[in-house]
């Protein structure tokens, strides 16, 4: 169904979040969504799931030192601005955070296909730092700065769409992961 988060949500380890089609989750302009567990939110061509802003702004979401994979699909992302101002020119204010993502993955491995992320105001609008992923069949578009930007990653990118892209697309890059010796 359709939700207003009206307060940011933190999901802590060793839980598992699944988001089915047909939900629409409407973020207040002060409530960001982080885990430390999975994300399964897996949507249908016709039975999407949204993550917007519930006026024109929220600040973003965080997966972060997961092990277990997070998959999204069909989901449609808009209207983020990020969390902290540096990066981002109308970033959010909270609790002295900064993310240069709307969407941001942190050692955890992720999976997104057919997804829509639209209309960020961030410095990236997907960033992905020391993780694995997959981007298949996504669309990217009217966004202030990057599209990807992929720090110390490993992934593959298919049939995904750049429109509209305020960044540089030559900052996309995909490198491997540093190997430390003992």
């Amino acid at each position: 169904g359709n939700h207003d988060v009206l307060s940011s949500i933190f999901i802590p380890n060793d839980y598992q979040v699944l988001i089915e089609g047909n939900t629409t989750l409407r973020f207040n302009k002060n409530s960001s969504f982080v885990s430390r567990s999975p994300i399964n939110a897996i949507g249908r061509y016709e039975e999407p799931i949204i993550f917007r802003a519930a006026n024109k702004k929220w600040p973003a979401l965080l997966i972060s030192e997961v092990k277990k994979p997070s998959s999204f699909s069909y989901v449609y992302f808009s209207d983020a601005v990020g969390i902290g101002e540096g990066p981002n020119p109308n970033g959010m204010e909270i609790n002295g955070w900064t993310m240069t993502g709307g969407i941001n993955i942190h050692e955890s491995p992720v999976t997104f296909k057919n997804c829509t992320f639209n209309n960020f105001q961030t410095e990236d609008v997907l960033n992905i730092i020391s993780s694995s992923f997959i981007l298949e069949n996504c669309s990217f578009s009217n966004t202030y700065s990057d599209a990807f930007d992929g720090d110390f990653v490993t992934g593959e990118i298919q049939n995904c769409q750049f429109e509209d892209i305020g960044g540089d697309l030559s900052l996309i890059h995909i490198s491997e992961p540093t190997r430390r010796t003992p």
